[in-house]
């Protein structure tokens, strides 16, 4: 077996092989262990790497857009079961499914929701109904707001 690198520099974004189907199946048990204390509620650690990592670049995480705060309340308000369904789906094709998640997240006291925004004469795209449907499926809570403009 030849063994790879999954990185070669350290300007990378992102392990060479991110956007294979090899990706998860190399690192199965690793990633279903992490998956399985995430379901389990536990996140012992993620606040910390949150500041370790902190503008790092990748992929995954636009740290201008990305608060602590907002770690702090996706981790309060996200049951871990829904963030875990929401890992394995992206899992499944990390190419195709880190498009078409919605535009924003909001959170109250006590819950949260996706919201996808759509303007005048802008229409839902296949893989943004993916996600609703995927969203529905997994009773997380979701929604598309239709915004207008106000005649002045």
């Amino acid at each position: 077996m030849i063994k790879r690198q999954s990185f070669i520099n350290p300007y990378q974004l992102a392990p060479l092989d991110m956007f294979s189907e090899e990706f998860y199946l190399k690192r199965q048990d690793l990633i279903d262990e992490r998956l399985q204390t995430i379901e389990q509620g536990h996140f012992d650690g993620w606040q910390q790497h949150f500041e370790q990592k902190q503008g790092i670049t990748n992929y995954w995480v636009h740290w201008e857009q990305f608060s602590q705060q907002a770690l702090t309340l996706a981790l309060s308000h996200i049951p871990p079961s829904q963030l875990v369904a929401m890992f394995r789906r992206l899992l499944k094709d990390l190419r195709h499914h880190r498009s078409g998640m919605p535009d924003l997240i909001m959170f109250n006291d006590t819950s949260y929701q996706w919201v996808e925004v759509k303007g005048p004469g802008d229409k839902l795209q296949n893989h943004q109904l993916r996600w609703l449907a995927f969203f529905e499926q997994h009773q997380i809570p979701a929604q598309v707001a239709y915004v207008t403009y106000l005649d002045k």
